[in-house]
Order: C-alpha cells, then structure tokens, then sequence
C-alpha cells in the first residue's frame, strides 16, 4: 500500500467509467479527470499544472492519441507513472503502448481490487527503481490465452 499522497490525472474516452477508475486508485490519492478528446497538448497541460505522479489513460481502442499522450508524457517526465487501460483485446496495442513508455497495461474490466493493485504496483517499482538510481530491465512474458506456456516460460527464467 502506497503511504505518501499521490496526484493522479485520469485521462479517459467514451468507454471509461471514470468513477470505477477514481474509486480503484490507492488511498491517498487525489485525481482530476480530462477527455482524452481534448488533445495531447491540452491533456498535458492539465498534468503539469497539477504535478501529477500517476498517469492514467483509459482508451476501448488503439488510437494514435492515446499513444502519442503515452510517448509525449514520458518523454517530458520521465519519472512519472503511466498506466494504460485498455478495454478491447490488447493484440498490438500492448506492445505499441509499452514500447512508447506505459510502465503497465491493465485489460478491463478488472474488479476494482485488481486495478487498485495495479495502480499501487506501478508506482511502487517506479518509486523504487528511482530510489536505486537504476534502471532493471524488465521481461514480460504474455500469451493471448491460457495454456500456452507462460508459466512455464517464466518458471525457466527465473530459474536461469
């Protein structure tokens, strides 16, 4: 559980439930909420002026905007947290999302419990990862469906 406050901006399309998304975030935790149809510059602005710690993008597609405000984000703090949410099947966009900057990918819908873990893990390992001064590299393994060999996969790694 995440001690010291936290400002999030919640930045959503039509298919997010901004107040699902508000109710998950750690305790501690104050948020504003922006369109995502209000452009990436705007969407930014909003963000710097409330020094947010917690990006959070909630998109049903794999838009160009929501991407553009992951790369653009990062590239301006690169200390902040950015959580994607996706609401379709994440083929695609999961790895456009990470390979621009998203430090998580949550598929919903999740139960609230799930997303308020996800918001808390991604700010822990950020938080950490600043405190050490480095930056570890991070293996993902992910499969579409179950039974392909993930486990087992990751298993072998970590015993590598």
């Amino acid at each position: 559980m995440i001690s010291s406050p936290v400002q999030a901006l919640v930045v959503f399309d039509a298919h997010t439930d901004v107040d699902f998304v508000r109710a998950a975030l750690p305790a501690n935790t104050a948020s504003q909420a922006i369109p995502l149809s209000h452009g990436v510059e705007r969407v930014l602005a909003a963000f710097d002026e409330i020094a947010a710690d917690l990006l959070i993008i909630g998109t049903a597609d794999a838009t160009h905007g929501a991407l553009d405000l992951i790369a653009e984000a990062r590239r301006r703090h690169e200390d902040t947290v950015i959580v994607a949410l996706h609401h379709a099947s994440p083929n695609g966009f999961l790895q456009r999302a990470f390979a621009v900057g998203a430090d998580d990918l949550v598929a919903l819908p999740q139960p609230r419990e799930a997303l308020t873990f996800a918001f808390e893990k991604a700010l822990a390992r950020r938080r950490r990862a600043h405190a050490a001064g480095v930056t570890a590299p991070l293996i993902c393994i992910v499969g579409p469906k179950g039974g392909t060999g993930k486990t087992l996969t990751s298993c072998n790694f970590g015993v590598a």
